[in-house]
């Protein structure tokens, strides 16, 4: 099955049937070139975040910007940006936009 753009890049993707829930299964946009594709992202959620937060995001160099707090990320690849994201989720933090700052490809 075919789904729509992925996050406006133009892009189809294939998705593979979903069982139980499971999500599903990504087969485009993960390698390129037969390397895996990694890249940089800032990820914005709502607020200010206090000490304590920064804390334990600190590995992802929180800085707050007006109302909101840029979080960035080292090269990752897309299943590290979704365990960041995970993270982000389970702290119940808001997010406002993820932005993919550069990219490289990886044997």
């Amino acid at each position: 099955m075919e789904c729509g753009a992925l996050w406006g890049s133009g892009r189809t993707i294939s998705v593979g049937p979903i069982h139980g829930g499971a999500d599903p299964v990504y087969t485009d946009g993960l390698t390129r070139g037969g390397d895996t594709v990694r890249a940089r992202y800032e990820i914005y959620v709502v607020g200010r975040l206090g000490p304590v937060m920064q804390h334990a995001l600190a590995d992802l160099r929180p800085e707050v910007e007006g109302p909101n707090t840029r979080l960035s990320t080292d090269a990752v690849d897309q299943a590290e940006l979704y365990g960041i994201l995970g993270r982000v989720r389970g702290l119940a933090l808001e997010v406002h936009s993820v932005q993919r700052t550069d990219s490289e490809a990886i044997g």
